[in-house]
């Protein structure tokens, strides 16, 4: 022994003072393939009893179906990320749609209403300009029409039906 390293009496364990560390003489367990050592190992076999059987080869299959598992993950955000961008593009394309219905039925009613001004002033215009004295004028003396006597009118009931009445049966002579 030298100066520095003391034997305890009780135990028998050396100790070191200073900086120099002794060797120990007992090596780890050498770590298995995965890196760990073999007791470790075995404690993570027997709580994950599905991995005791993992090999080299088992460990690209579970890396091929960790790869395949993300993959599918991918392509159903992906899918999902399509069916939401052509709603949204189907959602926009029904609202434009709308908008120019809207716009077009407010023109057509723009149009609807200076046609039916236009067309009360022509009304208007042609009452003005027919004169019902000179109608009546032309009928009696040029045409030879004469106002009905009080035995030619006959009158029909319609029962409120229409504004007219069909002529289905020869009409009876009035003054007979």
């Amino acid at each position: 022994m030298t100066q520095r390293e003391t034997v305890s009496r009780k135990s028998g364990n050396a100790y070191v003072h200073g900086t120099a560390a002794r060797k120990i003489a007992q090596m780890p367990a050498l770590p298995d393939r995965e890196g760990r050592p073999e007791r470790v190992r075995r404690q993570a076999q027997q709580r994950n009893p599905r991995r005791q059987f993992r090999t080299l080869q088992g460990g690209l299959a579970e890396h091929k179906q960790i790869k395949r598992s993300t993959f599918l993950y991918l392509m159903s955000m992906v899918a999902a990320l399509v069916m939401a961008a052509l709603a949204l593009y189907r959602y926009v394309d029904i609202q434009t749609s709308l908008e120019s219905s809207v716009t077009q039925i407010s023109s057509l009613e723009k149009e609807l209403a200076t046609l039916r001004k236009e067309n009360d002033e022509a009304y208007s215009r042609a009452n003005a300009t027919v004169d019902l004295e000179e109608v009546k004028r032309v009928a009696i003396q040029e045409l030879g029409m004469k106002y009905a006597d009080e035995g030619q009118i006959i009158v029909y009931s319609d029962d409120g039906a229409a504004d007219y009445v069909r002529q289905i049966a020869q009409i009876p002579e009035a003054g007979k």
